[in-house]
């Protein structure tokens, strides 16, 4: 049923119907294939004829490549200047047509979603409310979309805005539209991190080295350290020093699918050990002895002893 509201002005009387103009966003008007744009309301001049512009920006992307399954906040932006009042409408199809992945809220009071059947699918767009369309010269409007699941290929977003002059009608407004292209990132996830090579046991202030073999499919590396030590590296190796306490060396290898981590359990020694006391032995010529004993006490501190002999030829 159509509703009809009567506005009396002194000397005028002004009749609007309710299909006539919609201070809130509708579904159906991103200009994707099977739907057309807000200029089919907003009628007085050419799409994409206005001093204005509408663009698409992501977070997160590179180069406009999802991961699959993946969040992303997308955010459009419409902009004209001396407009006091800006609409927008966005949707992400695949090549079939059919919704790709999902789109959420972000602001409840300056966003929302709607669903429109187009081609026997109930396509779902995000666009404006009331609260959320004023700002001056232009306006940014932001919602989640997280990507579809892997092999889904290609998909695209169709976006349009309307920078109006707050008339309360249809006429005067610029209506803008774009789409953006969204290819799918395939990938092979790191392969499983390698021990890590280094000591178990660190002298605090001593920087010491600990490494792994590269890994396969990783762009960069993480990384953790216990509390208090220092030392930081994106390669597969890092130059560390304790600080006096224990804990966990970990590794992440990272690629834009996932990442793969190895950890390594240490200590920390509180000083080097003492010096060694003198050794006690035979200093005596000793041919024709096959074995001979020689010993230190023991050394405050110590984790192991190496010996050598030295051969005077």
């Amino acid at each position: 049923m159509r509703k009809w509201v009567l506005i009396l002005i002194p000397s005028a009387i002004i009749v609007f119907t309710s299909s006539m103009y919609k201070q809130t966003g509708i579904a159906g008007r991103t200009g994707s294939p099977g739907e057309s744009t807000c200029q089919s309301c907003h009628s007085d001049f050419a799409l994409n004829s206005g001093p204005g512009t509408i663009s698409i920006s992501n977070f997160g992307m590179n180069n406009w490549k999802y991961v699959p399954g993946q969040t992303y906040p997308i955010t459009v932006t419409v902009s004209q200047l001396g407009a006091p009042k800006f609409g927008f409408g966005l949707e992400c199809l695949t090549s079939a047509n059919q919704n790709a992945g999902s789109l959420t809220i972000v602001d409840p009071t300056a966003t929302k979603l709607l669903g429109k059947i187009v081609g026997g699918v109930n396509r779902i767009n995000a666009t404006h409310v009331l609260n959320g369309t004023y700002s001056l010269d232009s306006r940014s409007f932001v919602v989640n979309w997280t990507a579809p699941p892997a092999g889904t290929g290609t998909v695209k977003f169709y976006f349009a805005g309307n920078a109006t002059n707050d008339d309360i009608s249809t006429s005067g407004d610029y209506i803008y539209n774009a789409s953006q292209q969204v290819t799918e990132l395939l990938c092979q996830p790191p392969g499983a991190v390698q021990p890590i090579q280094g000591p178990t046991s660190a002298c605090t202030g001593i920087q010491v080295n600990y490494s792994i073999p590269p890994v396969a499919n990783a762009t960069s590396y993480l990384w953790t350290l216990p509390s208090g030590w220092t030392g930081s590296s994106t390669s597969t190796s890092i130059l560390a020093t304790s600080n006096g306490s224990s804990g966990t060396i970990q590794v992440s290898a990272i690629n834009a699918c996932s990442t793969s981590s190895g950890s390594l359990n240490v200590s920390s020694a509180s000083a080097a050990p003492a010096i060694p006391g003198n050794i006690t032995g035979s200093a005596n010529n000793n041919c024709g002895i096959s074995t001979k004993t020689y010993s230190v006490a023991p050394v405050s501190g110590e984790k192991s002893q190496d010996h050598n002999l030295l051969r005077d030829s």
